[in-house]
Formats: structure tokens, sequence, C-alpha cells
């Protein structure tokens, strides 16, 4: 947090540095020199470092985010696979008993007719 208004307080001292060297007399050239030159040596810098250290941070932290968030969804896909297989495993077992049962089923019937008709 800190940081950040560190950063964000160097462009107001830019423009700061760059007011007071625009409001001096002509006297103070070599003065509006140094000041002119600080604040476009401050954007130089400024541009380095956002450039040279923050992009390259963002892109790690956004790599990093990116790879958690695939291991995540791997994560996720196999569980939901594993589901999946052991719903479809117990559908088979319940197929296989309903026919056992309807089996069971005919063949009482088919007993009972032949009883009726005896």
């Amino acid at each position: 947090m800190i940081q950040s208004l560190r950063l964000a307080a160097l462009p107001v001292l830019a423009v700061v540095l760059f007011a007071v060297g625009e409001s001096l007399p002509d006297g103070g050239i070599v003065l509006k020199f140094i000041t002119e030159l600080g604040a476009f040596g401050f954007l130089v810098w400024f541009c380095w470092y956002g450039v040279s250290r923050v992009i390259p941070r963002m892109d790690d932290k956004y790599s990093q985010r990116q790879e958690k968030t695939h291991e995540e969804s791997e994560a996720q896909r196999k569980h939901y696979g594993e589901v999946i297989d052991k719903l479809m495993e117990r559908q088979d077992q319940d197929r296989v008993a309903n026919r056992d049962v309807l089996q069971e089923l005919i063949r009482h019937c088919a007993k009972q007719g032949e009883r009726g008709q005896s």
C-alpha cells in the first residue's frame, strides 16, 4: 500500500518540478534547466521502471494465477470424471439387478400360468 502511494506521488513530484522550472525568471536558467532535466529524468526513470520492473512482475503473477487455475480445473475435471464413472457403474449394477428381477418375475408368472392351465 505504501509503495503504491509512493508510486502515485511520483508523477505529482514531476509536475511540481516542471512547474517550478516554468515559473523561474530568465535569470535562473541553470536552475530551470536542472528542474526540467529532473522532471524529464524522472519520466525516463518512471518509464524504465514500469517496463523493466512492474510489467514483468505483473506478467509473472498472471502466469502463476493461470497455472494455478489450470491445476484446479484439471483436479475438478478428474474428480467429476471419477464421480461420473461411479454413477455409470452404479447404473450398470442397477440395470443388471433390474434384469434379474424381471427374469425372476417372468419365471414366476410362467409357473403361475402353468398351474392355472393344469
